[in-house]
């Protein structure tokens, strides 16, 4: 996956996790806004820390290899590390976020 990509998919989550919350704050009686809107909070940061994340560098040079191949190799490794772990973030984060939506709607709506 490119940046990107990445960065639209953080997004299109985000704004449909969002929402979901504006959806049960119109529609379910039961709802606490306030703590709604504190999730909502959260999701907003949750975006923004993600899409800032997204934007790192390889720290080497193909200088610093035997030759270019090996360069290529390293780097496409790196990127590719680096990405799964900004995706097991993100994903941690959310699942938290949407453990604090169903708390915040609760199990009858």
């Amino acid at each position: 996956m490119d940046r990107r990509n990445l960065k639209k998919q953080i997004q299109y989550i985000c704004e449909g996790l969002e929402n979901e919350c504006i959806l049960a704050q119109a529609l379910v009686d039961e709802v606490n806004e306030e703590k709604m809107n504190e999730v909502i909070n959260k999701i907003a940061e949750l975006k923004v820390s993600a899409l800032d994340k997204c934007t790192f560098h390889f720290d080497k040079t193909v200088k610093a290899f035997a030759n270019k191949a090996e360069y290529n190799k390293a780097r496409k490794a790196y990127f590719k590390k680096a990405y799964q772990s900004l995706i097991a973030g993100f994903n941690r984060e959310a699942d938290a976020v949407i453990k604090a939506m169903d708390e915040v709607v609760g199990k009858k709506a």
